[in-house]
């Protein structure tokens, strides 16, 4: 369904399974109005536009993630901060990884003062050894993994292709493509066990570039 407001259009999206979708344009000063319905189900008011960061937080924290055994993958900055903060707010356990170290220990320790679980790791997720032991902390401490939440990511200003040296290339690939792979491999083995799991694989808009 579709109301306008005389400039900007604002799109409700009923989701009935329960898992919010939504559909809007991009732009500054946009507010995301979220009320749940009856039934499970929710209706998503996009008033104005709002920045993919806001939506995403918004969205998550629509669903119930307490207890639950969460990864997140680059979880220093950005995205992957806003992720692991919101998770650890709805009540998940959070083992974050990056290679930004000190970002990490500082985001870490700002959230367990504020009583919530979070476990940061200095890993990278483009080495094999590095994911096998992320895996193992986890299953090792905590006994499942409910949650695979593939954000770690990077990137260089746009350029032509025949204009990318290989190294950047390799590095890129390595990381967003390869990186995605390695967690996802030796996540899934415990989730086909456990018989349930979700896995999101997310990307900035810097994916289109």
């Amino acid at each position: 369904k579709q109301i306008k407001d005389g400039k900007k259009e604002l799109h409700i999206v009923n989701d009935k399974l329960g898992t919010p979708t939504y559909t809007h344009d991009f732009a500054e000063n946009t507010k995301l109005l979220i009320e749940k319905r009856e039934r499970g189900h929710f209706n998503m008011v996009c008033q104005g536009l709002t920045s993919r960061l806001e939506v995403a937080v918004e969205l998550i924290s629509l669903l119930d993630l307490k207890n639950h055994i969460s990864i997140i993958t680059g979880g220093s900055t950005g995205i992957g901060q806003a992720t692991v903060e919101t998770f650890a707010k709805e009540g998940a356990t959070v083992i974050f990884c990056d290679v930004n170290d000190k970002q990490g220990k500082i985001n870490e320790k700002n959230l367990r003062k504020k009583g919530y679980n979070v476990y940061f790791k200095k890993w990278d997720v483009s080495k094999e050894n590095d994911v096998k032991k992320l895996i193992n902390f986890t299953i090792n401490n905590f006994k499942r993994i409910d949650i695979l939440f593939n954000n770690a990511g990077i990137e260089q200003p746009v350029t032509p292709s025949h204009n990318v040296d290989l190294k950047t290339f390799e590095k890129i690939i390595s990381i967003n493509l390869k990186g995605v792979f390695i967690c996802c491999k030796y996540t899934l083995p415990y989730m086909i066990k456990q018989k349930k799991g979700s896995i999101v694989n997310n990307s900035s808009i810097s994916a289109f570039a």
